[in-house]
Order: C-alpha cells, then sequence, then structure tokens
C-alpha cells in the first residue's frame, strides 16, 4: 500500500526512504495512482489468442539507498482482451536487461486452464503511463 507504515513505525518519509529504528533498509518506489495502460503485442500467441490486447498494470520498484538504478522491478497486470476474456499476470523485469518473464495467475475464457510464460519486452514508450510490449513464447 502506498501510505502504509513499515516496521510498525512511523510513515515512511516523503522522500520515499524506508526505516526501521535508525536503519535505512531501501527505497521504495511506487507506482500507485498512475497505473500503466499498455499495448501487449502477442508474437506467435497460443491458438486462439488474439495478436494484440490492452493491459493495465501496477509496478513496484525497489531501489536500494544510495543507488540510481532499481534493484527489482514487479508487476500486477489486468486484461480484457478483444472477445471479452480477462486475465491476470505477474511479471518481472530483469533490471539490467530490460526484459521481462509473466505468469498468468487466472483467467476467464480462452486464458482458464492454462499456464503460459511468456518473456517481454517494451518496444515503445509513448509516455510516462503508457508503452507498446513484445510478447513472445
Amino acid at each position: 500500500m502506498c501510505d502504509s507504515s513499515y516496521c510498525g513505525r512511523a510513515p515512511r518519509p516523503a522522500d520515499g526512504t524506508v526505516m526501521c529504528g535508525r536503519l535505512v533498509l531501501f527505497q521504495l518506489v511506487l507506482s500507485c495512482a498512475n497505473p500503466a495502460q499498455d499495448i501487449w503485442q502477442y508474437q506467435k500467441a497460443p491458438e486462439g489468442w488474439p495478436t494484440a490486447a490492452m493491459a493495465t498494470c501496477h509496478y513496484t520498484i525497489l531501489m536500494e539507498a544510495g543507488q540510481q538504478a532499481p534493484s527489482s522491478i514487479n508487476g500486477v497486470c489486468e486484461s480484457v482482451d478483444p472477445d471479452g476474456d480477462a486475465s491476470v499476470w505477474l511479471a518481472a523485469i530483469d533490471t539490467s536487461t530490460g526484459m521481462g518473464t509473466g505468469t498468468l495467475t487466472s483467467g476467464t475464457g480462452k486464458y482458464s486452464n492454462t499456464n503460459p510464460k511468456p518473456s517481454f519486452q517494451t518496444t515503445y514508450q509513448i509516455d510516462a503511463t503508457h508503452s507498446i510490449y513484445d510478447f513472445k513464447w
């Protein structure tokens, strides 16, 4: 949660530094108020799947204190395709390459009872909250 306390102590300072007592553990950057609205292009998608879909993603980016680059990027995404079938995904992005892996956690219609694990990458950054991703199986 964006406004929660950490370690049962005072709320996180405005700069995002998380502290327990006097020990700085890490900085946490959340994109809670502005989820990403992305376009997913499916390369060689499973049979019956569309070639593209829209997705809303909520990302968590962890940064260690004093570091410029994130140490972890993870996301939860939900999508409803043109047929009305819904899917929920977990995403993990390799901070050194920008390549991601996805896991379908639940879905309706064509996304139920399937367990695809695609890789993906950003092919075009439209703006701060909109990107185009290519997915491959």
